[in-house]
């Protein structure tokens, strides 16, 4: 049993050769005089309360039981209220016209448990002194006003802790029968009262106000106790930006009025709204809108251009499996103290709901505005909502300065707006020839990447260590450091790897790397590193090294005009996730198929062409690759491929190779965002004899093209690593297809959903499918199909801690399907849930942010350090691990549970050095809460398992040595 704050009082199994603390119980003596209330008694102690309040975390509680009272449901403070009031016999303050004393010494209040510690100890308090009691009244009440609800505790001292104990079931059900005879006049008000339950674990509930039910009084230790939702010192908030609107302490974001989306996708969008606020890809603060009073929610209603859209708010069941617990949770983490649900039974069509949360809107119904319950997959409008602080701490935080000898200038807030600084003397005093940038000098202060760009940055707020996205640009900056330095240095640039795919620490975009680096990932691919320009024979190559080597120059740029670098990426549109011809599948804006019959580069792009030509609303060609997620997405699809006859599959990219042109294009005429470090060792024809010794690299050719493949590895950081080869040679591959929609129009080309059937597997219903790979069995002429895996999100809102996760997947078990926590069986599989739990969910996939982890099946015991080779999956047929995507051993002691990370492979801000870990992960303790995701294999319909027989596809690959990736086991 777990003692822990966040999980007390829960049940867990574990092996029995565990070690933890215990409890002894003893039958009590026939020749005790002390009952069982003595004892239990001598369990809580007085402290420094009065002799009536036993002392619980500060705070002083009695148990109080007056006779004939019960609570009003026409005035807030009522005869329990009064009672708490005179528990102390203080009568030197008037707590009625002093609010400030409430919960204080003088003005005891009915007490509200704020933690599930709390609630356990009042439970404990109330069963020692009265145990005849069933329940206890709390210190809420809801207050209804003109269809609209308010909650409020006695103190003023809601927290959101506090009101995640709260079914609020009873807010979908008919009104109090009572209350409404009393309350014809919809001008009037009245209460709910709210009791909790004290010989079970039930959350806490509306309840008859005319019940007579004992309470608790509670005070604080201490003179005075001012409440918590009273305002702090008043602060002058800065405006909202353009396109935003004011209202109160929050700025408001409204789409287009065409735009609809799911409730998942609505809250992405306001965090990544809100992230370009602050510079950032998405902001933990931006979310939908909370509403917590009828003014905030009439503000709404008044801008809103849609008669129905979404809010912040879910529901969602509270266990493992639907009860008539209801809790309602804000995305933004705010109390949960203002509803406006009408007033009709709707606990049915709660209870029929496919999910565990439900999603809320605002909903016009004859004029007249209230809260409606909808299956988050359903597209609605929506507002956004950021704080104004905010804005505020980024202001202040991202404030640097550039002094000149007369002056101070105060770089703003990155906007949109254009920056007309010019470059000052001492800080970057070069301006740029072809660009609105300055350059400072060359910096020696022989320091690591990190330290270098950290430098540029602390410099000015948009200054960097220098991007180059041209030959000409190249230029500039070398006579930089020849002007500098009478021999030429090895000089840091701001490029670097993350998700082994090149970046610049600015931002920009990746259009222009030369050769030379490639070339120097040579026996490297396993890592990943950061860029400097070195010398050598009087030529500049781009040279990849370890970030964290010292002794280099660097340079560092400053950008006059940020907002060329800075393009909001979060618009309704790019959402949209196309109906795909047969055989290809969704992923994010265009479908993609995996062709097994091998062709040139050229014909390989002329057949997909061909294919997709029947489908007038697509265009086809080879795929293209915008983003790490296309990438995963693809390097999942060569589980397709049959390893005995095909190694590499054709993509888009193609290259035009010549002394002055790095240019790349893809096949569909688009130009690149994001290029990944290409093998070239196969290429040395293509190159002069010195390429060999890496002393210069020079093109044999004056010009020529290289076309793009993806190479299929079992190891986790070569699968789908791109090589070259010159498009002239005949050399058959197979190849990824797209198909793009042409017209982008939601109507036309919108998702339907889900696809969890094909023509031959299945998933239950609320389950995804994921890989379905080809597989060549030895001894056998034809291939067997594998049995894919189908997923699904257990729930959006609550995380677990290992042993509930492992028990909510597993209840979710029928006798047809076997569900378990997330197992990993290859390399294409931790790749498809890289993309799958990022996926929006009305795309089919998992809605978590991509900073978000999931717990896996894996749980190793404490006492294995050297086990590796036994290790297995906590699944009900115990399926051996046979993968691992880790470069370095999990520490000392490999025991514990582990978890899946989505981007293990993204460069940290602060540190680019490569830590050697993939997605499955040692967790810091089986203790801590994360999000869930469960799998069960999939089926085969009838008629095709008659054709086919399947299996789990655990290939083991016959890869070259140095390629070959040793999944158990380590030097």
């Amino acid at each position: 049993m777990h003692h822990e704050l966040d999980s007390i009082g829960t049940w867990s199994n574990e092996l029995c050769n565990k070690k933890f603390g215990y409890i002894c119980e003893v039958k009590p003596s026939r020749t005790s005089d002390k009952s069982n209330m003595t004892q239990l008694l001598g369990m809580l102690k007085h402290g420094d309360c009065l002799s009536d309040f036993y002392m619980f975390n500060n705070t002083c509680y009695s148990v109080i039981a007056p006779r004939d009272s019960q609570r009003s449901i026409v005035d807030f403070h009522d005869e329990i209220s009064g009672h708490c009031l005179l528990s102390t016999h203080a009568t030197n303050v008037n707590c009625l016209t002093n609010p400030q004393s409430l919960g204080t010494i003088f003005c005891p209040v009915i007490a509200t448990p704020q933690s599930p510690v709390e609630a356990a100890f009042m439970r404990l308090l109330s069963r020692t002194i009265s145990p005849t009691s069933r329940s206890i009244w709390v210190g809420l009440k809801m207050n209804y006003t003109r269809g609209s609800s308010l909650l409020i505790s006695e103190d003023n001292s809601l927290q959101t802790t506090g009101t995640n104990l709260i079914d609020f079931s009873g807010l979908f059900q008919h009104k109090d029968s009572k209350a409404i005879s009393l309350n014809k006049d919809n001008d009037e008000s009245y209460f709910y009262c709210f009791s909790m339950s004290i010989y079970d674990g039930n959350l806490i509930q509306m309840s008859n106000c005319s019940m007579h039910l004992e309470s608790i009084c509670s005070y604080k230790l201490g003179k005075k106790r001012l409440p918590t939702n009273i305002k702090q010192q008043q602060v002058n908030l800065p405006l909202c930006p353009k396109g935003w609107i004011s209202f109160r302490e929050n700025c408001y974001w409204l789409p287009s009025v065409r735009d609809r989306t799911s409730w998942s996708n609505a809250e992405r969008v306001c965090q990544e709204k809100a992230g370009y606020l602050v510079n950032h890809r998405s902001s933990n603060n931006g979310h939908l809108a909370s509403v917590h009073s009828s003014e905030e929610l009439q503000f709404l209603i008044n801008r809103s251009l849609s008669s129905s859209f979404w809010i912040g708010l879910k529901a969602f069941y509270y266990g493992i499996k639907p009860t008539s617990s209801v809790n309602l949770v804000w995305s933004d983490g705010s109390v949960m103290d203002f509803s406006v649900f009408p007033s009709i039974d709707t606990s049915a069509t709660l209870s029929e709901l496919k999910y565990p949360e439900n999603c809320i809107s605002v909903t016009d119904k004859h004029h007249h505005y209230s809260w409606d319950i909808n299956d988050c997959m359903e597209e609605k409008s929506f507002i956004c909502q950021f704080p104004k602080l905010d804005l505020l701490l980024q202001q202040q935080q991202r404030q640097t300065t550039v002094m000149d000898d007369r002056r101070e200038i105060k770089s703003p807030l990155i906007t949109t707006t254009t920056i007309t600084t010019t470059c000052t003397e001492k800080s970057f005093p070069i301006r740029s020839k072809i660009g609105p940038y300055c350059y400072s000098e060359l910096l020696s202060d022989a320091i690591d990447w990190s330290n270098a760009e950290s430098i540029c940055r602390n410099m000015h707020a948009n200054a960097h260590l220098v991007s180059i996205h041209s030959h000409t640009e190249l230029n500039e900056i070398t006579e930089i450091i020849r002007r500098n330095s009478q021999s030429m240095r090895t000089t840091w640039i701001g490029l670097y790897e993350s998700n082994f795919a090149y970046k610049w620490s600015d931002q920009t975009d990746i259009n222009y790397i030369p050769v030379s680096a490639d070339i120097s990932k040579e026996s490297r691919h396993y890592m990943q590193d950061c860029f400097a320009l070195d010398s050598v024979n009087s030529s500049i190559n781009w040279k990849a090294m370890p970030c964290n080597k010292t002794s280099l120059s660097f340079i560092c740029r400053l950008n006059l005009n940020p907002s060329t670098t800075l393009p909001d990426p979060t618009t309704v549109d790019s959402l949209i996730y196309p109906t795909c011809p047969p055989g290809f599948r969704s992923h994010r804006d265009r479908c993609f198929q995996l062709i097994t019959d091998k062709f040139t580069w050229s014909e390989a792009n002329d057949n997909c062409h061909q294919i997709v030509k029947p489908y007038t609303n697509f265009n086809g060609s080879l795929a293209r690759i915008d983003n790490e997620l296309d990438q995963q997405f693809l390097a999942s699809l060569l589980d397709n491929l049959e390893p005995e006859k095909s190694s590499a599959v054709w993509i888009g990219l193609y290259r035009n190779l010549s002394h002055n042109s790095h240019s790349y294009d893809w096949a569909d005429g688009k130009k690149p965002q994001f290029i990944k470090p290409i093998i070239r060792d196969h290429q040395l024809s293509l190159y002069s004899h010195t390429f060999v010794s890496r002393t210069t690299i020079s093109i044999k050719l004056k010009s020529m093209s290289l076309c793009t493949s993806m190479f299929r590895s079992t190891d986790p950081r070569l699968n789908g690593i791109w090589l070259q080869w010159s498009c002239d040679e005949p050399i058959y591959l197979s190849s990824v297809c797209q198909a793009s929609p042409i017209n982008q129009n939601r109507h036309v080309n919108q998702m339907l959903l889900p696809p969890y059937r094909t023509e031959i597997f299945y998933c239950p219903s609320g389950f995804q499918l994921g890989t379905t790979g080809l597989l060549k069995v030895k001894g056998q002429s034809s291939a067997k199909l594998s049995q894919p895996m189908c997923y699904r999100v257990f729930n959006h809102v609550a995380k677990m801690n290992w042993a509930s996760a492992n028990m909510a997947c597993k209840n979710l078990s029928t006798p047809t399907y076997n569900v378990s926590l997330l197992t990993v069986a290859s390399v294409f599989e931790a790749s498809f849930l890289r993309v799958w739990l990022n996926q929006p969910r009305d795309a089919s996939g998992g809605g978590l942010p991509i900073s978000e982890s999931v717990w896996t099946a894996l749980k190793v015991p404490t006492t294995c350090p050297g086990c590796y080779a036994n290790w297995t999956w906590e699944t009900y047929d115990n399926e051996p691990v046979r993968y691992t995507d880790w470069y370095k051993p999990p520490g000392e002691n490999p025991g514990g549970c582990y978890l899946f990370h989505q981007a293990p492979y993204t460069a940290l801000e602060n540190n680019r050095i490569d830590s050697g870990v993939g997605s499955i992960q040692l967790a810091s303790s089986c203790e801590t809460h994360q999000f869930v995701a469960c799998q069960t294999l999939a089926l085969m319909n009838d008629t095709s398992s008659k054709l086919l027989s399947y299996h789990r596809n655990t290939p083991n690959v016959n890869v070259p040595s140095t390629l070959h990736h040793q999944p158990m086991g380590f030097n």
